[in-house]
């Protein structure tokens, strides 16, 4: 093979290369924003049940203190799940954008797309997505915190009222 052949045959596979890294980099993409989505609609869920247990306190009786503990507790766990979740994703996209920011580079494409988006500018002058949506999980984790925490005070309250009386 010629010098030549060899350079096409890379610029070639460096194409098809290309088109696989940015296929996965919308892949990941599509998943970071759906993952927000279902976390969403999860924690709303669980937010609704919550307060379902509170409005309801007198007819669940004993119960209640379990759900009270137990829909915060669920709700930290499958916090931590989901950001586990974005924390894996966010390190796969990040991945496959600077691998096609070198793939760019390597056939010249200095303004190339991934380029772009790696140069966007931050938005307020103080973040990115990544940084808002890390914003996003922080604070439903500290609601759960704060659920939880009032929720084993409450309990104890309780405790204590029934052993003084």
């Amino acid at each position: 093979m010629s010098d030549s052949q060899v350079r096409e045959h890379v610029r070639q596979a460096l194409h098809k290369e290309y088109s696989e890294v940015t296929a996965s980099w919308r892949f990941f993409t599509q998943i970071r924003f759906t993952l927000l989505a279902f976390a969403a609609t999860l924690l709303s869920g669980l937010f609704a049940g919550y307060h379902y247990i509170l409005a309801n306190a007198a007819s669940l009786g004993d119960l209640e203190v379990m759900a009270v503990i137990g829909v915060p507790s669920f709700g930290a766990l499958a916090t931590c799940a989901i950001l586990l979740t974005e924390w894996r994703t966010r390190r796969l996209y990040g991945s496959c954008l600077v691998r096609g920011i070198q793939i760019e580079d390597a056939l010249g494409l200095s303004n190339g797309h991934l380029h772009q988006i790696w140069e966007v500018p931050k938005i307020l002058w103080i973040g990115s997505h990544t940084l808002a949506i890390g914003f996003i999980y922080v604070v439903v984790f500290g609601a759960w915190g704060f659920l939880y925490l009032r929720a084993v005070t409450l309990a104890t309250w309780r405790l204590w009222n029934a052993f003084v009386h």
